[in-house]
């Protein structure tokens, strides 16, 4: 069934030749109960719309390249590609193996690979609306979904979940009138793979609707449709989220206002750095917050994670290569005794023998929960990448960054500009989360996310 839920809409899209519709059958590919077919659905999808480009490009193929690397930003694709290969190489038979290649790319890049393929194709301007409308419409039906669920299941005490990050994470320093005990934060796991997935969605959906709220006559609606999203989003207890959320409220706008001023590689750079400088505050935070934190298994991951990378800066410096570090890949490859994922069951099993030792370290008595479980995607990017990949990995940040901020400056029309600043939020919002969860790894949201970010949605050919 899941392979024809993704092969279906994605033929017809295919068929029909237009991008809108390869968009929509793309994000409910990838959005749908078998996560698995959303990997299968991105090398598919990618894999054709490139094949169908260069046949149609066959006569001038050199001038097809040069123009991609010049203003596609093939180049850099090209870099990351050649330099995860290079390192898995380097690695092999070390702290790699033979599908650690294949497990990380069909963890992380099979879904920007797929997207970045789309802006291979020729769009009209109602086109790159209609696109930017299904990422809204796919955010709305989330938020529907999340809000109805408890109630047709006849679990109304559910609906203090929204309410429960803020209890826990608060709950030492304020007194409540309540306790919020009885609930359950992972309650609303019919909705995706985790309820955790969902609360990001409708968050990006909600940033969404404020915003073009605010830049249209329309207000009503726009901002019922956000307070709806805001709700659902607390619905998905997503406390390690929070962070990222409230800087992409806080500095996005703030960087608009700067982009007045000053040039948007300049703003983009300053929004990056200030991503970058929270993210590595936060992991500090890890170790002294006391209440919460201290205790938890994270903080010794961190510290034996952080004391194997002093101890070997010249493999800090290319990195353990893919899937060997603390990344959602490396994790699914563990032996079973030391994780209950079994996303890759088609693969060998395989652990890095540093990795190892940390774990040793790190493992909490409840393998399941994101702050006891040793799996952090900013620690997995360093660690896995390397210094000289991380750098690799800003630079694309800085250009997708660049480009909403020229989105922004460029457009006039409210949808497009929402979808502009909506994107710049994501990748925040995203970037900071990486702290806790790897959510750069996980197909459904980084479809939604990732769609905003192509050109033909921020400016057309």
């Amino acid at each position: 069934m899941g392979l024809v839920f993704a092969a279906v809409p994605l033929a017809a899209a295919l068929l029909s030749g237009r991008p809108s519709f390869i968009v929509a059958a793309y994000l409910a590919a990838c959005i749908g109960p078998h996560h698995r077919v959303a990997i299968l659905a991105s090398f598919a999808t990618g894999l054709v719309m490139l094949g169908i480009v260069l046949w149609r490009n066959r006569g001038h193929l050199g001038a097809f390249i040069s123009d991609a690397i010049r203003n596609r930003s093939f180049g850099l694709v090209l870099a990351i590609s050649g330099y995860l290969t290079a390192v898995w190489l380097l690695r092999l038979g070390d702290s790699t193996d033979a599908w650690s290649l294949f497990a990380l790319s069909a963890s992380m890049l099979t879904v920007p690979f797929a997207v970045y393929s789309l802006s291979y194709l020729v769009w009209t301007d109602s086109e790159a609306r209609s696109a930017v409308r299904c990422v809204a419409s796919l955010g709305g039906a989330v938020v529907c979904t999340v809000l109805v669920y408890p109630m047709l299941v006849g679990q109304y005490g559910q609906y203090g979940v929204a309410f429960y990050t803020i209890q826990k994470a608060f709950g030492a320093y304020i007194p409540f009138p309540f306790a919020l005990g009885w609930v359950n934060p992972d309650f609303n796991t019919a909705t995706l793979r985790s309820a955790h997935y969902a609360s990001i969605i409708a968050t990006f959906f909600s940033f969404g609707c404020i915003v073009f709220a605010v830049l249209s006559r329309r207000r009503m609606l726009p901002l019922l449709a956000a307070v709806c999203g805001l709700f659902a989003a607390g619905l998905g207890e997503n406390g390690h989220a929070l962070p990222g959320m409230i800087l992409a409220a806080c500095a996005v706008p703030g960087a608009i206002l700067l982009n007045s001023v000053w040039r948007p590689a300049a703003t983009a750079a300053a929004l990056l750095g200030m991503t970058v400088a929270t993210s590595v505050l936060l992991v500090f935070a890890v170790y002294a917050w006391t209440p919460y934190y201290s205790r938890m298994p994270k903080a010794a991951f961190y510290n034996a994670s952080l004391d194997y990378a002093f101890r070997h800066p010249g493999r800090l410096l290319l990195g353990e290569g893919p899937a060997a570090f603390s990344s959602h890949a490396a994790r699914k490859r563990l032996p079973q005794d030391l994780t209950d994922d079994l996303d890759f069951p088609f693969l060998p099993r395989h652990v890095n023998p540093p990795y190892a030792a940390v774990l040793g370290a790190a493992n909490g008595p409840d393998k399941y929960t994101t702050l006891n479980r040793p799996i952090s995607g900013l620690l997995g990017l360093v660690m896995e990448w390397g210094l000289a990949g991380t750098a690799l990995v800003f630079v694309v940040l800085h250009r997708l960054l660049r480009g909403a901020l020229n989105t922004w400056a460029q457009h006039r029309h409210p949808l497009r500009r929402s979808a502009a600043l909506t994107a710049a939020a994501a990748l925040v919002i995203l970037f900071v989360s990486l702290v806790f969860r790897p959510y750069f790894e996980y197909p459904d949201v980084m479809a939604a996310a990732g769609v905003l970010f192509r050109r033909p949605l921020l400016r057309l050919h």
